[in-house]
């Protein structure tokens, strides 16, 4: 489905970025559960089998977090901004600013829940965000 290659398509973008400093995604070699969830998961349609939920830590602290969610909104985004996730759009919290504000989370992890819209425009959203936020990253 197209939910689960999007969510594919961004934590491998996500990985592979200086600007960030951690991606959650069962579907990535490098994370803890790998293993399990490559047994666990079954894929739909000869699809990708870890689904579209991405939680991301950028660099910097909550405030370059709320200023990545906040260029998403101004660059007129497919991802809309939501206080809890699930959806056949892309959607987008950081759960510190809401229901897990007193929770054991960082304060600049974001997490995002990919929709059926097309990869190749969440890949450009997610860019200019972190392009805005970070404009002279090396």
């Amino acid at each position: 489905p197209i939910h689960n290659r999007n969510g594919w398509k961004i934590a491998q973008f996500l990985a592979g970025d200086t600007r960030v400093a951690r991606t959650h995604y069962p579907g990535l070699g490098c994370h803890k559960n790998y293993h399990i969830a490559s047994v666990q998961m079954e894929a739909l349609d000869n699809g990708i089998p870890y689904g579209g939920m991405v939680s991301f830590e950028l660099q910097g602290a909550k405030r370059e977090a709320m200023m990545f969610v906040e260029k998403l909104r101004e660059q007129k985004s497919v991802i809309t901004h939501a206080v809890s996730l699930g959806n056949r759009d892309s959607l987008i919290e950081i759960p510190s600013c809401g229901t897990h504000a007193k929770g054991k989370i960082s304060d600049n992890l974001i997490r995002f829940s990919a929709g059926i819209e097309s990869s190749a425009r969440l890949l450009d959203d997610f860019e200019k965000a972190l392009s805005a936020v970070f404009p002279v990253w090396v």
